[in-house]
């Protein structure tokens, strides 16, 4: 009885810590957490406990930044294999090191995408400086691209 359950808790992985260098590189668990500024005492509470596992503020805000798309006034804009190269560059950069290095040479992305559109919502008093009368943010028009599987 013993060995069966001395071989079942052996068999259970340990949870390996993250080290703040690889939360300062990939950043992806914090940015879930979507904590604002104010928000990031808890890291300053964690580190007076001997616990540094977050990224500082401005680690997690230029990760944001560099995960976005080129904006326009009205809008995000990219061209179509610019948007697939950073999707699978973001979901290789989320993998440990070890699962990149036996990932095959040449991989294929399978994604679907879809349109979703509103109209009639409320308009917000936001300066939008256009001389075109039929812009408004009470229109909207939305294409996705969400990844399904690497082989």
């Amino acid at each position: 009885m013993q060995t069966s359950t001395k071989r079942i808790k052996e068999s259970i992985p340990t949870p390996q810590p993250h080290k703040l260098k690889d939360m300062v590189q990939k950043p992806w668990p914090v940015l879930d957490l979507e904590l604002s500024k104010r928000n990031m005492k808890l890291r300053t509470s964690l580190m007076r406990h001997g616990a540094d596992v977050l990224p500082r503020y401005k680690h997690i805000t230029q990760a944001k930044i560099n995960s976005r798309p080129l904006r326009t006034v009205y809008g995000s804009l990219c061209e179509m294999q610019d948007l697939m190269d950073h999707t699978a560059k973001r979901l290789l950069e989320s993998l440990p090191e070890n699962e990149v290095e036996i990932l095959p040479e040449k991989l294929t992305l399978i994604s679907k995408w879809g349109c979703d559109g509103s109209s009639g919502q409320s308009v917000y008093k936001q300066r939008i400086s256009s001389n075109d009368a039929t812009i408004s943010d009470g229109n909207m028009f939305m294409a996705s691209v969400v990844p399904l599987a690497k082989i």
